[in-house]
């Protein structure tokens, strides 16, 4: 198709949209209108064929392209349940997944057969949907084109009222109201930052759910601002009602067109839906006066809607939502608010009873402003100023000086603040990119005598600890972001030094943001906890929650986070009943807020580290059922990042060990295993945690010899990048051992991975080979059986002790080493299945079957290790 054909064919489309959105018996008045006689014909062909495909999906008798969709059907990996909606090009479906990856209902929306010209406004419809990510935007999950060629997309089901319906069946006041389209331009102004438009702005759009959250749909007509689109031609498509001037008069489409349609939202959710176009509706106030004066049952009944009387409603329209409104929907472009975020500046105004901006400068407004504030003080003073009369008029000017003074403080403190945000922001934007570079370095180090990340991050780090000449608080941005990207890399050393010198600089800085300082904090703390430093990791919480509890907060979510390291750093001491009670607490706080990515993956955070505490409790089912409502979560959570998933499914792996589910645990540790090396590279804790699960897997199997092929690995990352008392060390360490001891068990043997010398070593084995497995493991056992100095005994410490004496006990089988196992046997408690399973086998090869026999129970160290 030629470039000119294809104008063309887009200025076709563009009529047919806006005849779809016209009353069906003014189509024919609309196609005549067209002048192109060409263009014409064209318009009027494509709405036959629309209006043919809905006939068919009403059921009519035609004879379609395409069969008709219906429940049933099966488009990608979704199966149709029910249709929800339809309209001139498609039809919206509620579906549900059916190909087993995991449980979700969605929206599913497509185009009917015959209607392929349409596809070019679907595609794009989907492509500005998988840009937007926001709590107050209905979010696209998926989609595809099917087997006939039908295109189709699937978004979050929402389950709600168009805006103004759902208002009025709830009788909800103005406020509650306004605080509503508050949301909706948070959402719109979201949209905007993406450089989207919406244009179709409208209550059928704008839907509220049973929990009052708002929800942006539709984003068919959607346009996106792009270099030179200002010179590009204006698009026709647009429902006439809703429609801005510049739409309907085919100028240029700006973020201004969305306030406008803003402004008539909030006019319909104030009086009822709107006139035809801006030139044809008065003002807000003179519109219910009217209406009172025509139909004063109706006044009355739209009144009650909004919880208040005709005569009450009438004075509250009048004055500042009348400006607002008039504002938001002014003619020009550019005499409107500048912004979506600016007229729901002016609405939270009007809401705490402060001037409005869309009044202008007006003094006496103000003061009346002012005294609606402030009346308690003002009517406790009243008899006093009532005494001097006679000084009244000096005192109100004075009060004018005042006022405007303290209007100049509040401006300049305003404007001080504004350019401190500014400087923040900058520097937040310069540690963002910061870390979205370093980033994308870690998959893989690059070699072939380009510079790796690491070399970058690492004289990137050592500047920024040098730099005396840039400012303080950039300087301490992006030394925090230096740490967040030497921990996406797995250096927690590295990742800790650039997150402390960063608090030392926010610390010295009287104006230093609070809550970047506590975000800092939190960071440093999830280093710390890595580097099992849990003393510091402590000291760090305790000085993060007293400032989030001495200061407001912008960030939601913060304060859940820090209960999340509560529980996180209690888990650690082995303090269960204090971890579980947290990790409750935060799924608490964040189940009524899951639409806010943070808060979700907070809660499948929570999920998680409370199967992590069921295993160690041999609660393995009740981990399997956590972890898999947390991997359902974490797509329609809108979370990219691919390490959550690899963790929860790697502990997921563990669960199934504990259920003697070992075909199931093996495939799920390989295929983690498999996409933590191609995702994140070779030396990377993230692979050394999935080797591990691997080995484990192997050895409760009774595979030791394929338990011991990823070990050595495992152990050679460790050394290099965690502390010798490290618990991870110590039971990669153990699990070694203990497969060298069924090793020699099985007879299974092979001398060159041991570290030992060839010499037999003399015993009762079978043979020098089993002799030196047995003889690596106590070496390697002394080692990690003992308690580090000062910490209390734990599960894994006491289950490598029992193991040394078996091993002792299967070298030279005498009545000391059996009483030794014996006694080992006993005090080692509960076990776990794979564990308790070895000791029943050890306890009849020792010979001390029946003596000390410990039950089947606890203990698993977080994350596997």
């Amino acid at each position: 198709m030629s470039a000119a054909s294809d104008d063309f064919e887009r200025q076709a489309l563009r009529g047919l949209r806006v005849l779809l959105d016209t009353d069906p018996a003014r189509r024919a008045a609309g196609i005549e209108a067209i002048a192109d006689p060409v263009l014409r014909a064209r318009v009027a062909a494509l709405l036959a064929q629309a209006e043919t495909r809905a006939a068919a999906a009403r059921g009519g008798p035609v004879e379609a392209e395409l069969d008709p969709l219906g429940p049933g059907h099966r488009l990608g990996p979704y199966r149709l349940l029910e249709r929800i909606g339809r309209g001139g090009m498609g039809e919206v479906f509620r579906a549900k997944r059916c190909d087993g990856a995991f449980e979700r209902e969605v929206a599913l929306k497509c185009i009917w057969g015959g209607l392929a010209p349409l596809a070019e406004r679907f595609q794009r419809e989907r492509e500005l949907l998988a840009q937007l990510q926001h709590p107050g935007i209905a979010q696209l999950y998926d989609g595809g084109i099917a087997a006939d060629g039908r295109p189709w997309f699937a978004m979050e089901l929402v389950r709600g009222e168009p805006i103004t319906d759902w208002c009025d069946a709830r009788e909800t006041a103005l406020e509650q109201r306004i605080e509503l389209l508050i949301q909706v331009c948070a959402a719109v102004d979201a949209a905007h930052r993406a450089l989207i438009v919406h244009r179709d702005l409208k209550p059928a759009n704008v839907l509220v759910d049973e929990a009052g959250r708002v929800k942006l749909l539709d984003f068919g007509i959607a346009k996106q601002l792009l270099p030179g689109e200002a010179e590009q031609a204006p698009t026709l498509a647009m429902t006439p009602a809703w429609a801005a001037p510049e739409q309907r008069d085919g100028r240029p489409i700006t973020t201004a067109t969305d306030v406008y349609q803003l402004g008539r939202l909030l006019r319909a959710l104030l009086i009822g839906v709107p006139a035809a176009t801006a030139a044809d509706a008065p003002r807000l106030a003179a519109a219910f006066r009217a209406l009172r004066q025509r139909d004063p049952q109706a006044a009355a009944t739209l009144a009650a809607a909004r919880a208040t009387t005709p005569a009450r409603l009438q004075a509250r329209l009048r004055g500042d939502l009348d400006c607002i409104v008039a504002r938001a929907c002014l003619e020009e472009p550019a005499q409107r608010y500048r912004s979506a975020a600016a007229l729901a500046d002016d609405l939270r105004r009007w809401l705490a009873h402060r001037p409005v901006t869309a009044r202008g400068e007006d003094r006496v407004y103000r003061l009346r402003r002012l005294l609606r504030r402030h009346w308690p003080a003002f009517a406790a003073s009243a008899a006093g100023v009532a005494l001097a009369v006679a000084g009244g008029v000096y005192h109100l000017q004075r009060l004018d000086r005042e006022l405007a003074q303290t209007r100049a403080a509040r401006d300049a403190a305003a404007t001080a603040q504004r350019r401190a945000e500014d400087q923040r922001e900058r520097a937040e934007a310069t540690a963002e990119y910061f870390v979205d570079l370093f980033k994308q370095a870690r998959p893989r180090q690059t070699d072939g005598g380009e510079v790796s990340a690491r070399e970058l991050l690492s004289g990137s780090l050592d500047q920024l600890l040098g730099d005396r000449e840039r400012d303080p608080r950039v300087r301490a941005s992006l030394l925090a972001a230096n740490g967040r990207a030497w921990s996406y890399l797995g250096r927690m050393e590295e990742a800790d030094r650039a997150a402390a010198a960063a608090i030392g600089l926010m610390q010295s800085d009287p104006g230093a943001d609070a809550e970047t300082l506590v975000k800092t904090r939190m960071r440093r703390i999830g280093y710390l906890h890595h580097l099992h430093r849990s003393d510091q990791a402590r000291q760090e919480l305790d000085a993060a929650l007293a400032l989030a509890g001495a200061r407001p907060l912008r960030d939601p979510d913060l304060r859940t986070q820090l209960q999340l390291w509560r529980a996180n750093l209690a888990s650690e001491r082995d303090d269960a009943p204090i971890a579980r009670d947290a990790y409750g607490q935060v799924l608490k706080l964040t189940e009524a807020a899951l639409q806010r990515p943070a808060a979700c993956r907070l809660h499948y955070g929570a999920l998680g580290n409370l199967a992590m505490l069921d295993i160690d409790q041999h609660r393995p089912a009740d981990a399997e059922r956590r972890l898999r409502r947390a991997l359902e979560m974490i797509g329609p959570c809108g979370i990219r990042d691919r390490a959550d998933g690899l963790i929860l499914r790697r502990v997921l792996s563990v669960a199934l060990i504990d259920q003697a589910r070992l075909a199931e645990a093996r495939t799920l540790a390989d295929e983690v295993a498999r996409q933590s090396r191609a995702h994140f590279g070779a030396d990377d804790s993230f692979l050394r945690h999935a080797l591990y699960v691997q080995a484990l897997v192997e050895l409760a199997d009774g595979r030791p010899q394929a338990a011991l092929a990823g070990l050595p690995e495992v152990i050679r990352g460790d050394a290099a990048h965690l502390p010798a008392q490290a618990p991870a060390r110590r039971d990669a360490q153990g699990l070694r051992a203990l497969a060298w001891i069924a090793r020699a068990d099985a007879g299974e043997h092979d001398v060159g991975e041991r570290d030992v010398g060839a010499a037999a070593i003399p015993g009762a084995m079978s043979g020098p080979a089993a002799a030196a497995d047995l003889a690596a493991a106590v070496r390697a056992l002394s080692a990690v059986a003992t308690d580090a100095p000062g910490a209390k005994s734990d599960p894994a410490t006491r289950f490598h002790a029992l193991a040394l004496a078996y091993a002792q006990c299967r070298r030279e089988p005498n009545a000391s080493h059996r009483a030794a196992f014996a006694a080992a046997r006993t005090a080692v408690g509960e076990l776990r299945p794979w564990r308790a399973r070895l000791s029943r086998d050890w306890s009849r090869r020792c010979g001390t079957a029946g003596v000390g026999a410990a039950p089947a129970a606890t203990a698993l160290r977080p994350i596997a290790r």
